[in-house]
């Protein structure tokens, strides 16, 4: 796919609406796993609320294992998924938005919770700034302590950034290459090692 927009900082909005206050945090995120402890952060900042509700999407924007939402007790349908809505209407990408509400009491019936859940994000992100981003794909390789020059320099000629790195039996690097470099780091890969580097596509 083409590129695609990142927060360039955490970006925020809030609104009053028939005595409820709405607040929307938007932060950039890496994975699932990061915006869910991004979701718990604005809840400990926000104890008194009577709901955070949230979407995100924690990869490209068409990369449907890495998307999630909530409604957190409001009724099904009237949170979490407008919130998404918006952020898939952006086309952007590694993104989470928590809206809190402090509740005030008067009842918005569901149009009006879908209205003010997706208003208040898309307020949000009307804040953010922006920076383009291609697609990138993380992969798993396994390899002999004799190739790792070979590969750190074969990394760097595709642009490939090194995420993780265990040396124990064998060297086992995580990395990240952005996606219209993929399959010819790999074919590299196989060159120089004569097919001994184990390469695993990260899902």
């Amino acid at each position: 796919m083409a590129t695609y927009r990142v927060l360039t900082a955490p970006a925020s909005a809030e609104q009053e609406i028939k005595r409820s206050r709405f607040i929307a945090l938007a932060a950039r995120v890496a994975s699932p796993q990061a915006a869910k402890a991004y979701i718990e952060s604005v809840r400990a900042l926000h104890p008194q609320a009577r709901h955070v509700c949230s979407a995100f999407i924690a990869g490209a924007p068409d990369d449907s294992h890495c998307l999630g939402f909530s409604d957190d007790g409001e009724p099904s349908g009237t949170a979490g998924r407008p919130i998404l809505a918006v952020l898939q209407g952006a086309g952007v990408g590694q993104i989470c938005i928590a809206v809190v509400r402090y509740s005030g009491g008067i009842k918005l019936g569901t149009g009006g919770l879908v209205r003010a859940y997706g208003g208040t994000a898309q307020l949000a992100m009307q804040q953010a700034q922006w920076l383009e981003v291609e697609p990138e794909q993380q992969l798993l390789l396994r390899l002999s302590y004799d190739l790792t020059g070979r590969v750190e320099q074969l990394l760097q000629q595709f642009e490939a950034e090194l995420l993780d790195s265990v040396f124990a039996d064998d060297v086992l690097f995580t990395v990240s290459v952005p996606e219209r470099h993929c399959a010819g780091l790999q074919v590299q890969l196989t060159n120089i090692s004569g097919g001994q580097i184990r390469c695993v596509v990260k899902q």
